[in-house]
């Protein structure tokens, strides 16, 4: 009997030390994005990387931050570095894909990285933009309420010429979809990266479709989840929005 208590201690110590590590990343995550510190963000995907673990949930998790993070090596142009870390990034996707392990996230981000393989070469674009598509409409198929889908097929719908079927318009509808998807569990969506990038999202969307009153509402919202965050606060400040349209 004594040796089952110590056995359950143990493991008990065990799972607790790997949630509160999950929470740091999490809040260390969050922090980097509001602080715009890439470099912290890059600090945690090693840190990650280095533990090498074999839960699905911090798999899939990882391949969320590799998702934000290549994201914004492409905007900066450090195509080098955003190619090594789309391949360690299907690494995780192809692992959880074996698994099976929440399809619908996977297929939407089978799409987000197709679309991220197009910005590296756009000579890939005839053949990975469908497939990039399919990937999103699967996902959607699989959940119509997954946010991340929801995200996905709006960039589709907003980054895809309108002579092959893009619609700024309806991009914007799949964004306003995935926020309130979001909005279904506020405490969390709140302290997520992604919705408050999605919020940033939405609102250049409106500004770009010269949807004033809209974009102001939704950067109100932004500014009122995160008001510490500077460098967007720069970026939208409704006073800028005219010199936007």
């Amino acid at each position: 009997m004594e040796r089952t208590n110590y056995i359950l201690i143990i493991l008990l110590i065990t799972f607790s030390g790997l949630f509160q590590l999950e929470a740091s990343n999490r809040e260390d995550i969050l922090k980097a994005y509001q602080q715009g510190d890439m470099t912290q963000w890059k600090a945690v995907i090693d840190r990650m990387e280095k533990n090498r673990t074999t839960e699905n949930e911090t798999k899939l998790e990882l391949l969320n931050y590799y998702y934000g993070y290549i994201g914004y090596t492409l905007g900066e142009k450090r195509h080098k570095e955003a190619r090594t870390l789309i391949n360690s990034a299907y690494v995780q996707l192809e692992a959880l894909e074996k698994q099976n392990y929440k399809a619908a996230e996977l297929k939407a981000y089978r799409a987000a990285f197709y679309g991220y393989e197009i910005a590296l070469n756009k000579l890939k674009a005839p053949y990975l933009g469908p497939k990039s598509i399919a990937a999103a409409k699967e996902a959607l198929d699989l959940d119509n309420n997954n946010p991340l889908a929801l995200t996905q097929y709006g960039n589709i719908q907003t980054y895809m010429p309108s002579l092959m079927g893009g619609s700024k318009k309806e991009g914007l509808e799949y964004y306003q979809k995935a926020m309130h998807a979001y909005e279904q569990y506020p405490v969390r969506a709140q302290n997520d990266w992604n919705y408050l990038n999605l919020l940033i999202t939405i609102t250049m969307a409106h500004i770009r479709q010269q949807q004033d009153t809209e974009a102001r509402a939704c950067y109100q919202k932004l500014m009122k989840i995160a008001p510490e965050m500077s460098w967007a606060i720069e970026a939208l400040n409704p006073s800028n929005i005219k010199n936007e349209l």
